[in-house]
């Protein structure tokens, strides 16, 4: 079972996750937060509880000429959830938006595309859960006659 929530925002604070997921442990450096200790504390809290649930996580960026995808990739055992913003980085009319790709045993899920924005500085927020061991995303654009994606998975 899939699940997959989108939410649309325009200008204001560019912050975010993309991300590449990986069956087993990932090695990450913890991300700074902004704000200083009061905000790393709050922001701890949720890293800590899912922690203590089994799920480990870790952040990805991935880039391509006009998009910018940054994610954070969590996963438990068979379970694997995704959380990022897709921006729009340049003004060429063309859209952004995210290829993902998700591994199951003994299957590899069909790739799809969530969280397309048009529109220099334009960003979309997006989430996605799905059953699997690994979880990878690219950074696309697309206009009518193409779409071009990052060379590599994050």
């Amino acid at each position: 079972m899939r699940k997959t929530t989108i939410l649309t925002t325009t200008g204001g604070m560019a912050a975010a996750l993309s991300c590449g997921l990986l069956a087993g442990p990932a090695h990450a450096e913890p991300a700074a937060v902004p704000g200083g200790s009061a905000a790393r504390i709050a922001a701890e809290a949720p890293a800590a509880a899912d922690a203590a649930r089994g799920w480990r996580c870790h952040t990805v960026t991935s880039t391509v000429t006009g998009a910018r995808v940054t994610a954070k990739i969590c996963w438990s055992r068979t379970r694997v959830r995704a959380t990022g913003v897709t921006y729009d980085t340049k003004d060429d009319r063309k859209a952004a938006g995210v290829r993902i790709r998700v591994q199951r045993p003994r299957q590899m899920v069909p790739q799809r595309y969530i969280g397309w924005v048009d529109g220099k500085g334009r960003k979309k927020s997006w989430s996605d859960t799905d059953k699997g061991s690994g979880y990878w995303i690219k950074a696309c654009v697309k206009d009518k006659r193409a779409t071009t994606c990052a060379r590599t998975w994050s």
